[in-house]
């Protein structure tokens, strides 16, 4: 008599539906006897390994690896019982980015930064008591042999459980800036920098492979906030925001200041 598919599903869920053997999670799991039914082996619990179908023909019948499967079960019945847990607080809105503050960077080659913030004053970066902190900070970077230089930006979104994401967009044109600061300053509806080396005309099937940052002004009178990270494996993550007008003229009369746009 095999094991009950109410047990089947009870063990998968406590093994995360993976392999005890391999632990690779791309492989379907299925529950086999540790000693076979042939053997008089139970159909309990403490007689069943989550094994894919290519780890149970290689030691599932191998009577001398009974021991060591046992406790390569057991140890990953503990790393899943006790692994952290990522749970991202619940907020009822998205966070308002309502003030900027110029703040001292002393990575080169930058030309400084710029915080924008919530409405929360005297308060750390990052952490619970603040919902989300961007910094901006605005790169020149010269041209290997020549007087030229490439611009970019780069965007570290701290949020409240002390997760850090950083993105760089660029390098910037005249014509990114341009519609960088026009979106800033509310003259036009929506602007989005890409990066790394990639602007919108050179989009490709690379475009899951490519951070973003963008604003967009919306007739509601909202103003929101989207920031894209983007690894090399094709896993994304992305924070949005909303931000009020005092904000965007602070970062815009900020990266005016510093040189932005001036031509390249």
């Amino acid at each position: 008599m095999p094991f009950s598919d109410d047990l089947k599903l009870a063990i998968k869920k406590r093994a995360d539906f993976t392999c005890c053997w391999c632990l690779d999670r791309r492989q379907i799991v299925e529950i086999h006897h540790i000693v076979p039914q042939a053997q008089d082996g139970p159909n309990t619990e403490d007689n069943a390994a989550p094994l894919c179908g290519s780890c149970h023909s290689l030691y599932g019948d191998n009577p001398r690896l009974r021991k060591e499967m046992r406790a390569r079960r057991d140890q990953w019945y503990t790393q899943c019982e006790t692994r952290l847990i990522f749970a991202w607080p619940t907020v009822p809105a998205s966070p308002l980015l309502d003030r900027s503050e110029i703040t001292y960077v002393t990575e080169q080659p930058s030309k400084g930064g710029v915080n924008i913030l919530d409405g929360t004053p005297g308060v750390r970066m990052s952490g619970p008591d603040r919902s989300l902190a961007l910094l901006v900070v605005y790169i020149e970077q010269h041209v290997a042999g020549t007087q030229g230089f490439n611009r970019y930006i780069e965007v570290t979104a701290y949020t409240a459980v002390g997760l850090a994401i950083r993105i760089r967009v660029g390098p910037l044109d005249d014509w990114l800036v341009s519609g960088l600061m026009k979106t800033l300053r509310d003259e036009l509806d929506i602007w989005i920098l890409w990066g790394p080396e990639h602007t919108p005309a050179t989009v490709t099937s690379d475009f899951d492979h490519m951070h973003a940052f963008g604003l967009m002004r919306m007739k509601s009178g909202e103003n929101l906030l989207y920031m894209r990270a983007a690894t090399g494996d094709g896993a994304v993550l992305s924070i949005s925001a909303k931000f009020t007008n005092i904000a965007a003229t602070g970062v815009a009369d900020w990266l005016e200041s510093v040189g932005i746009t001036k031509p390249i």
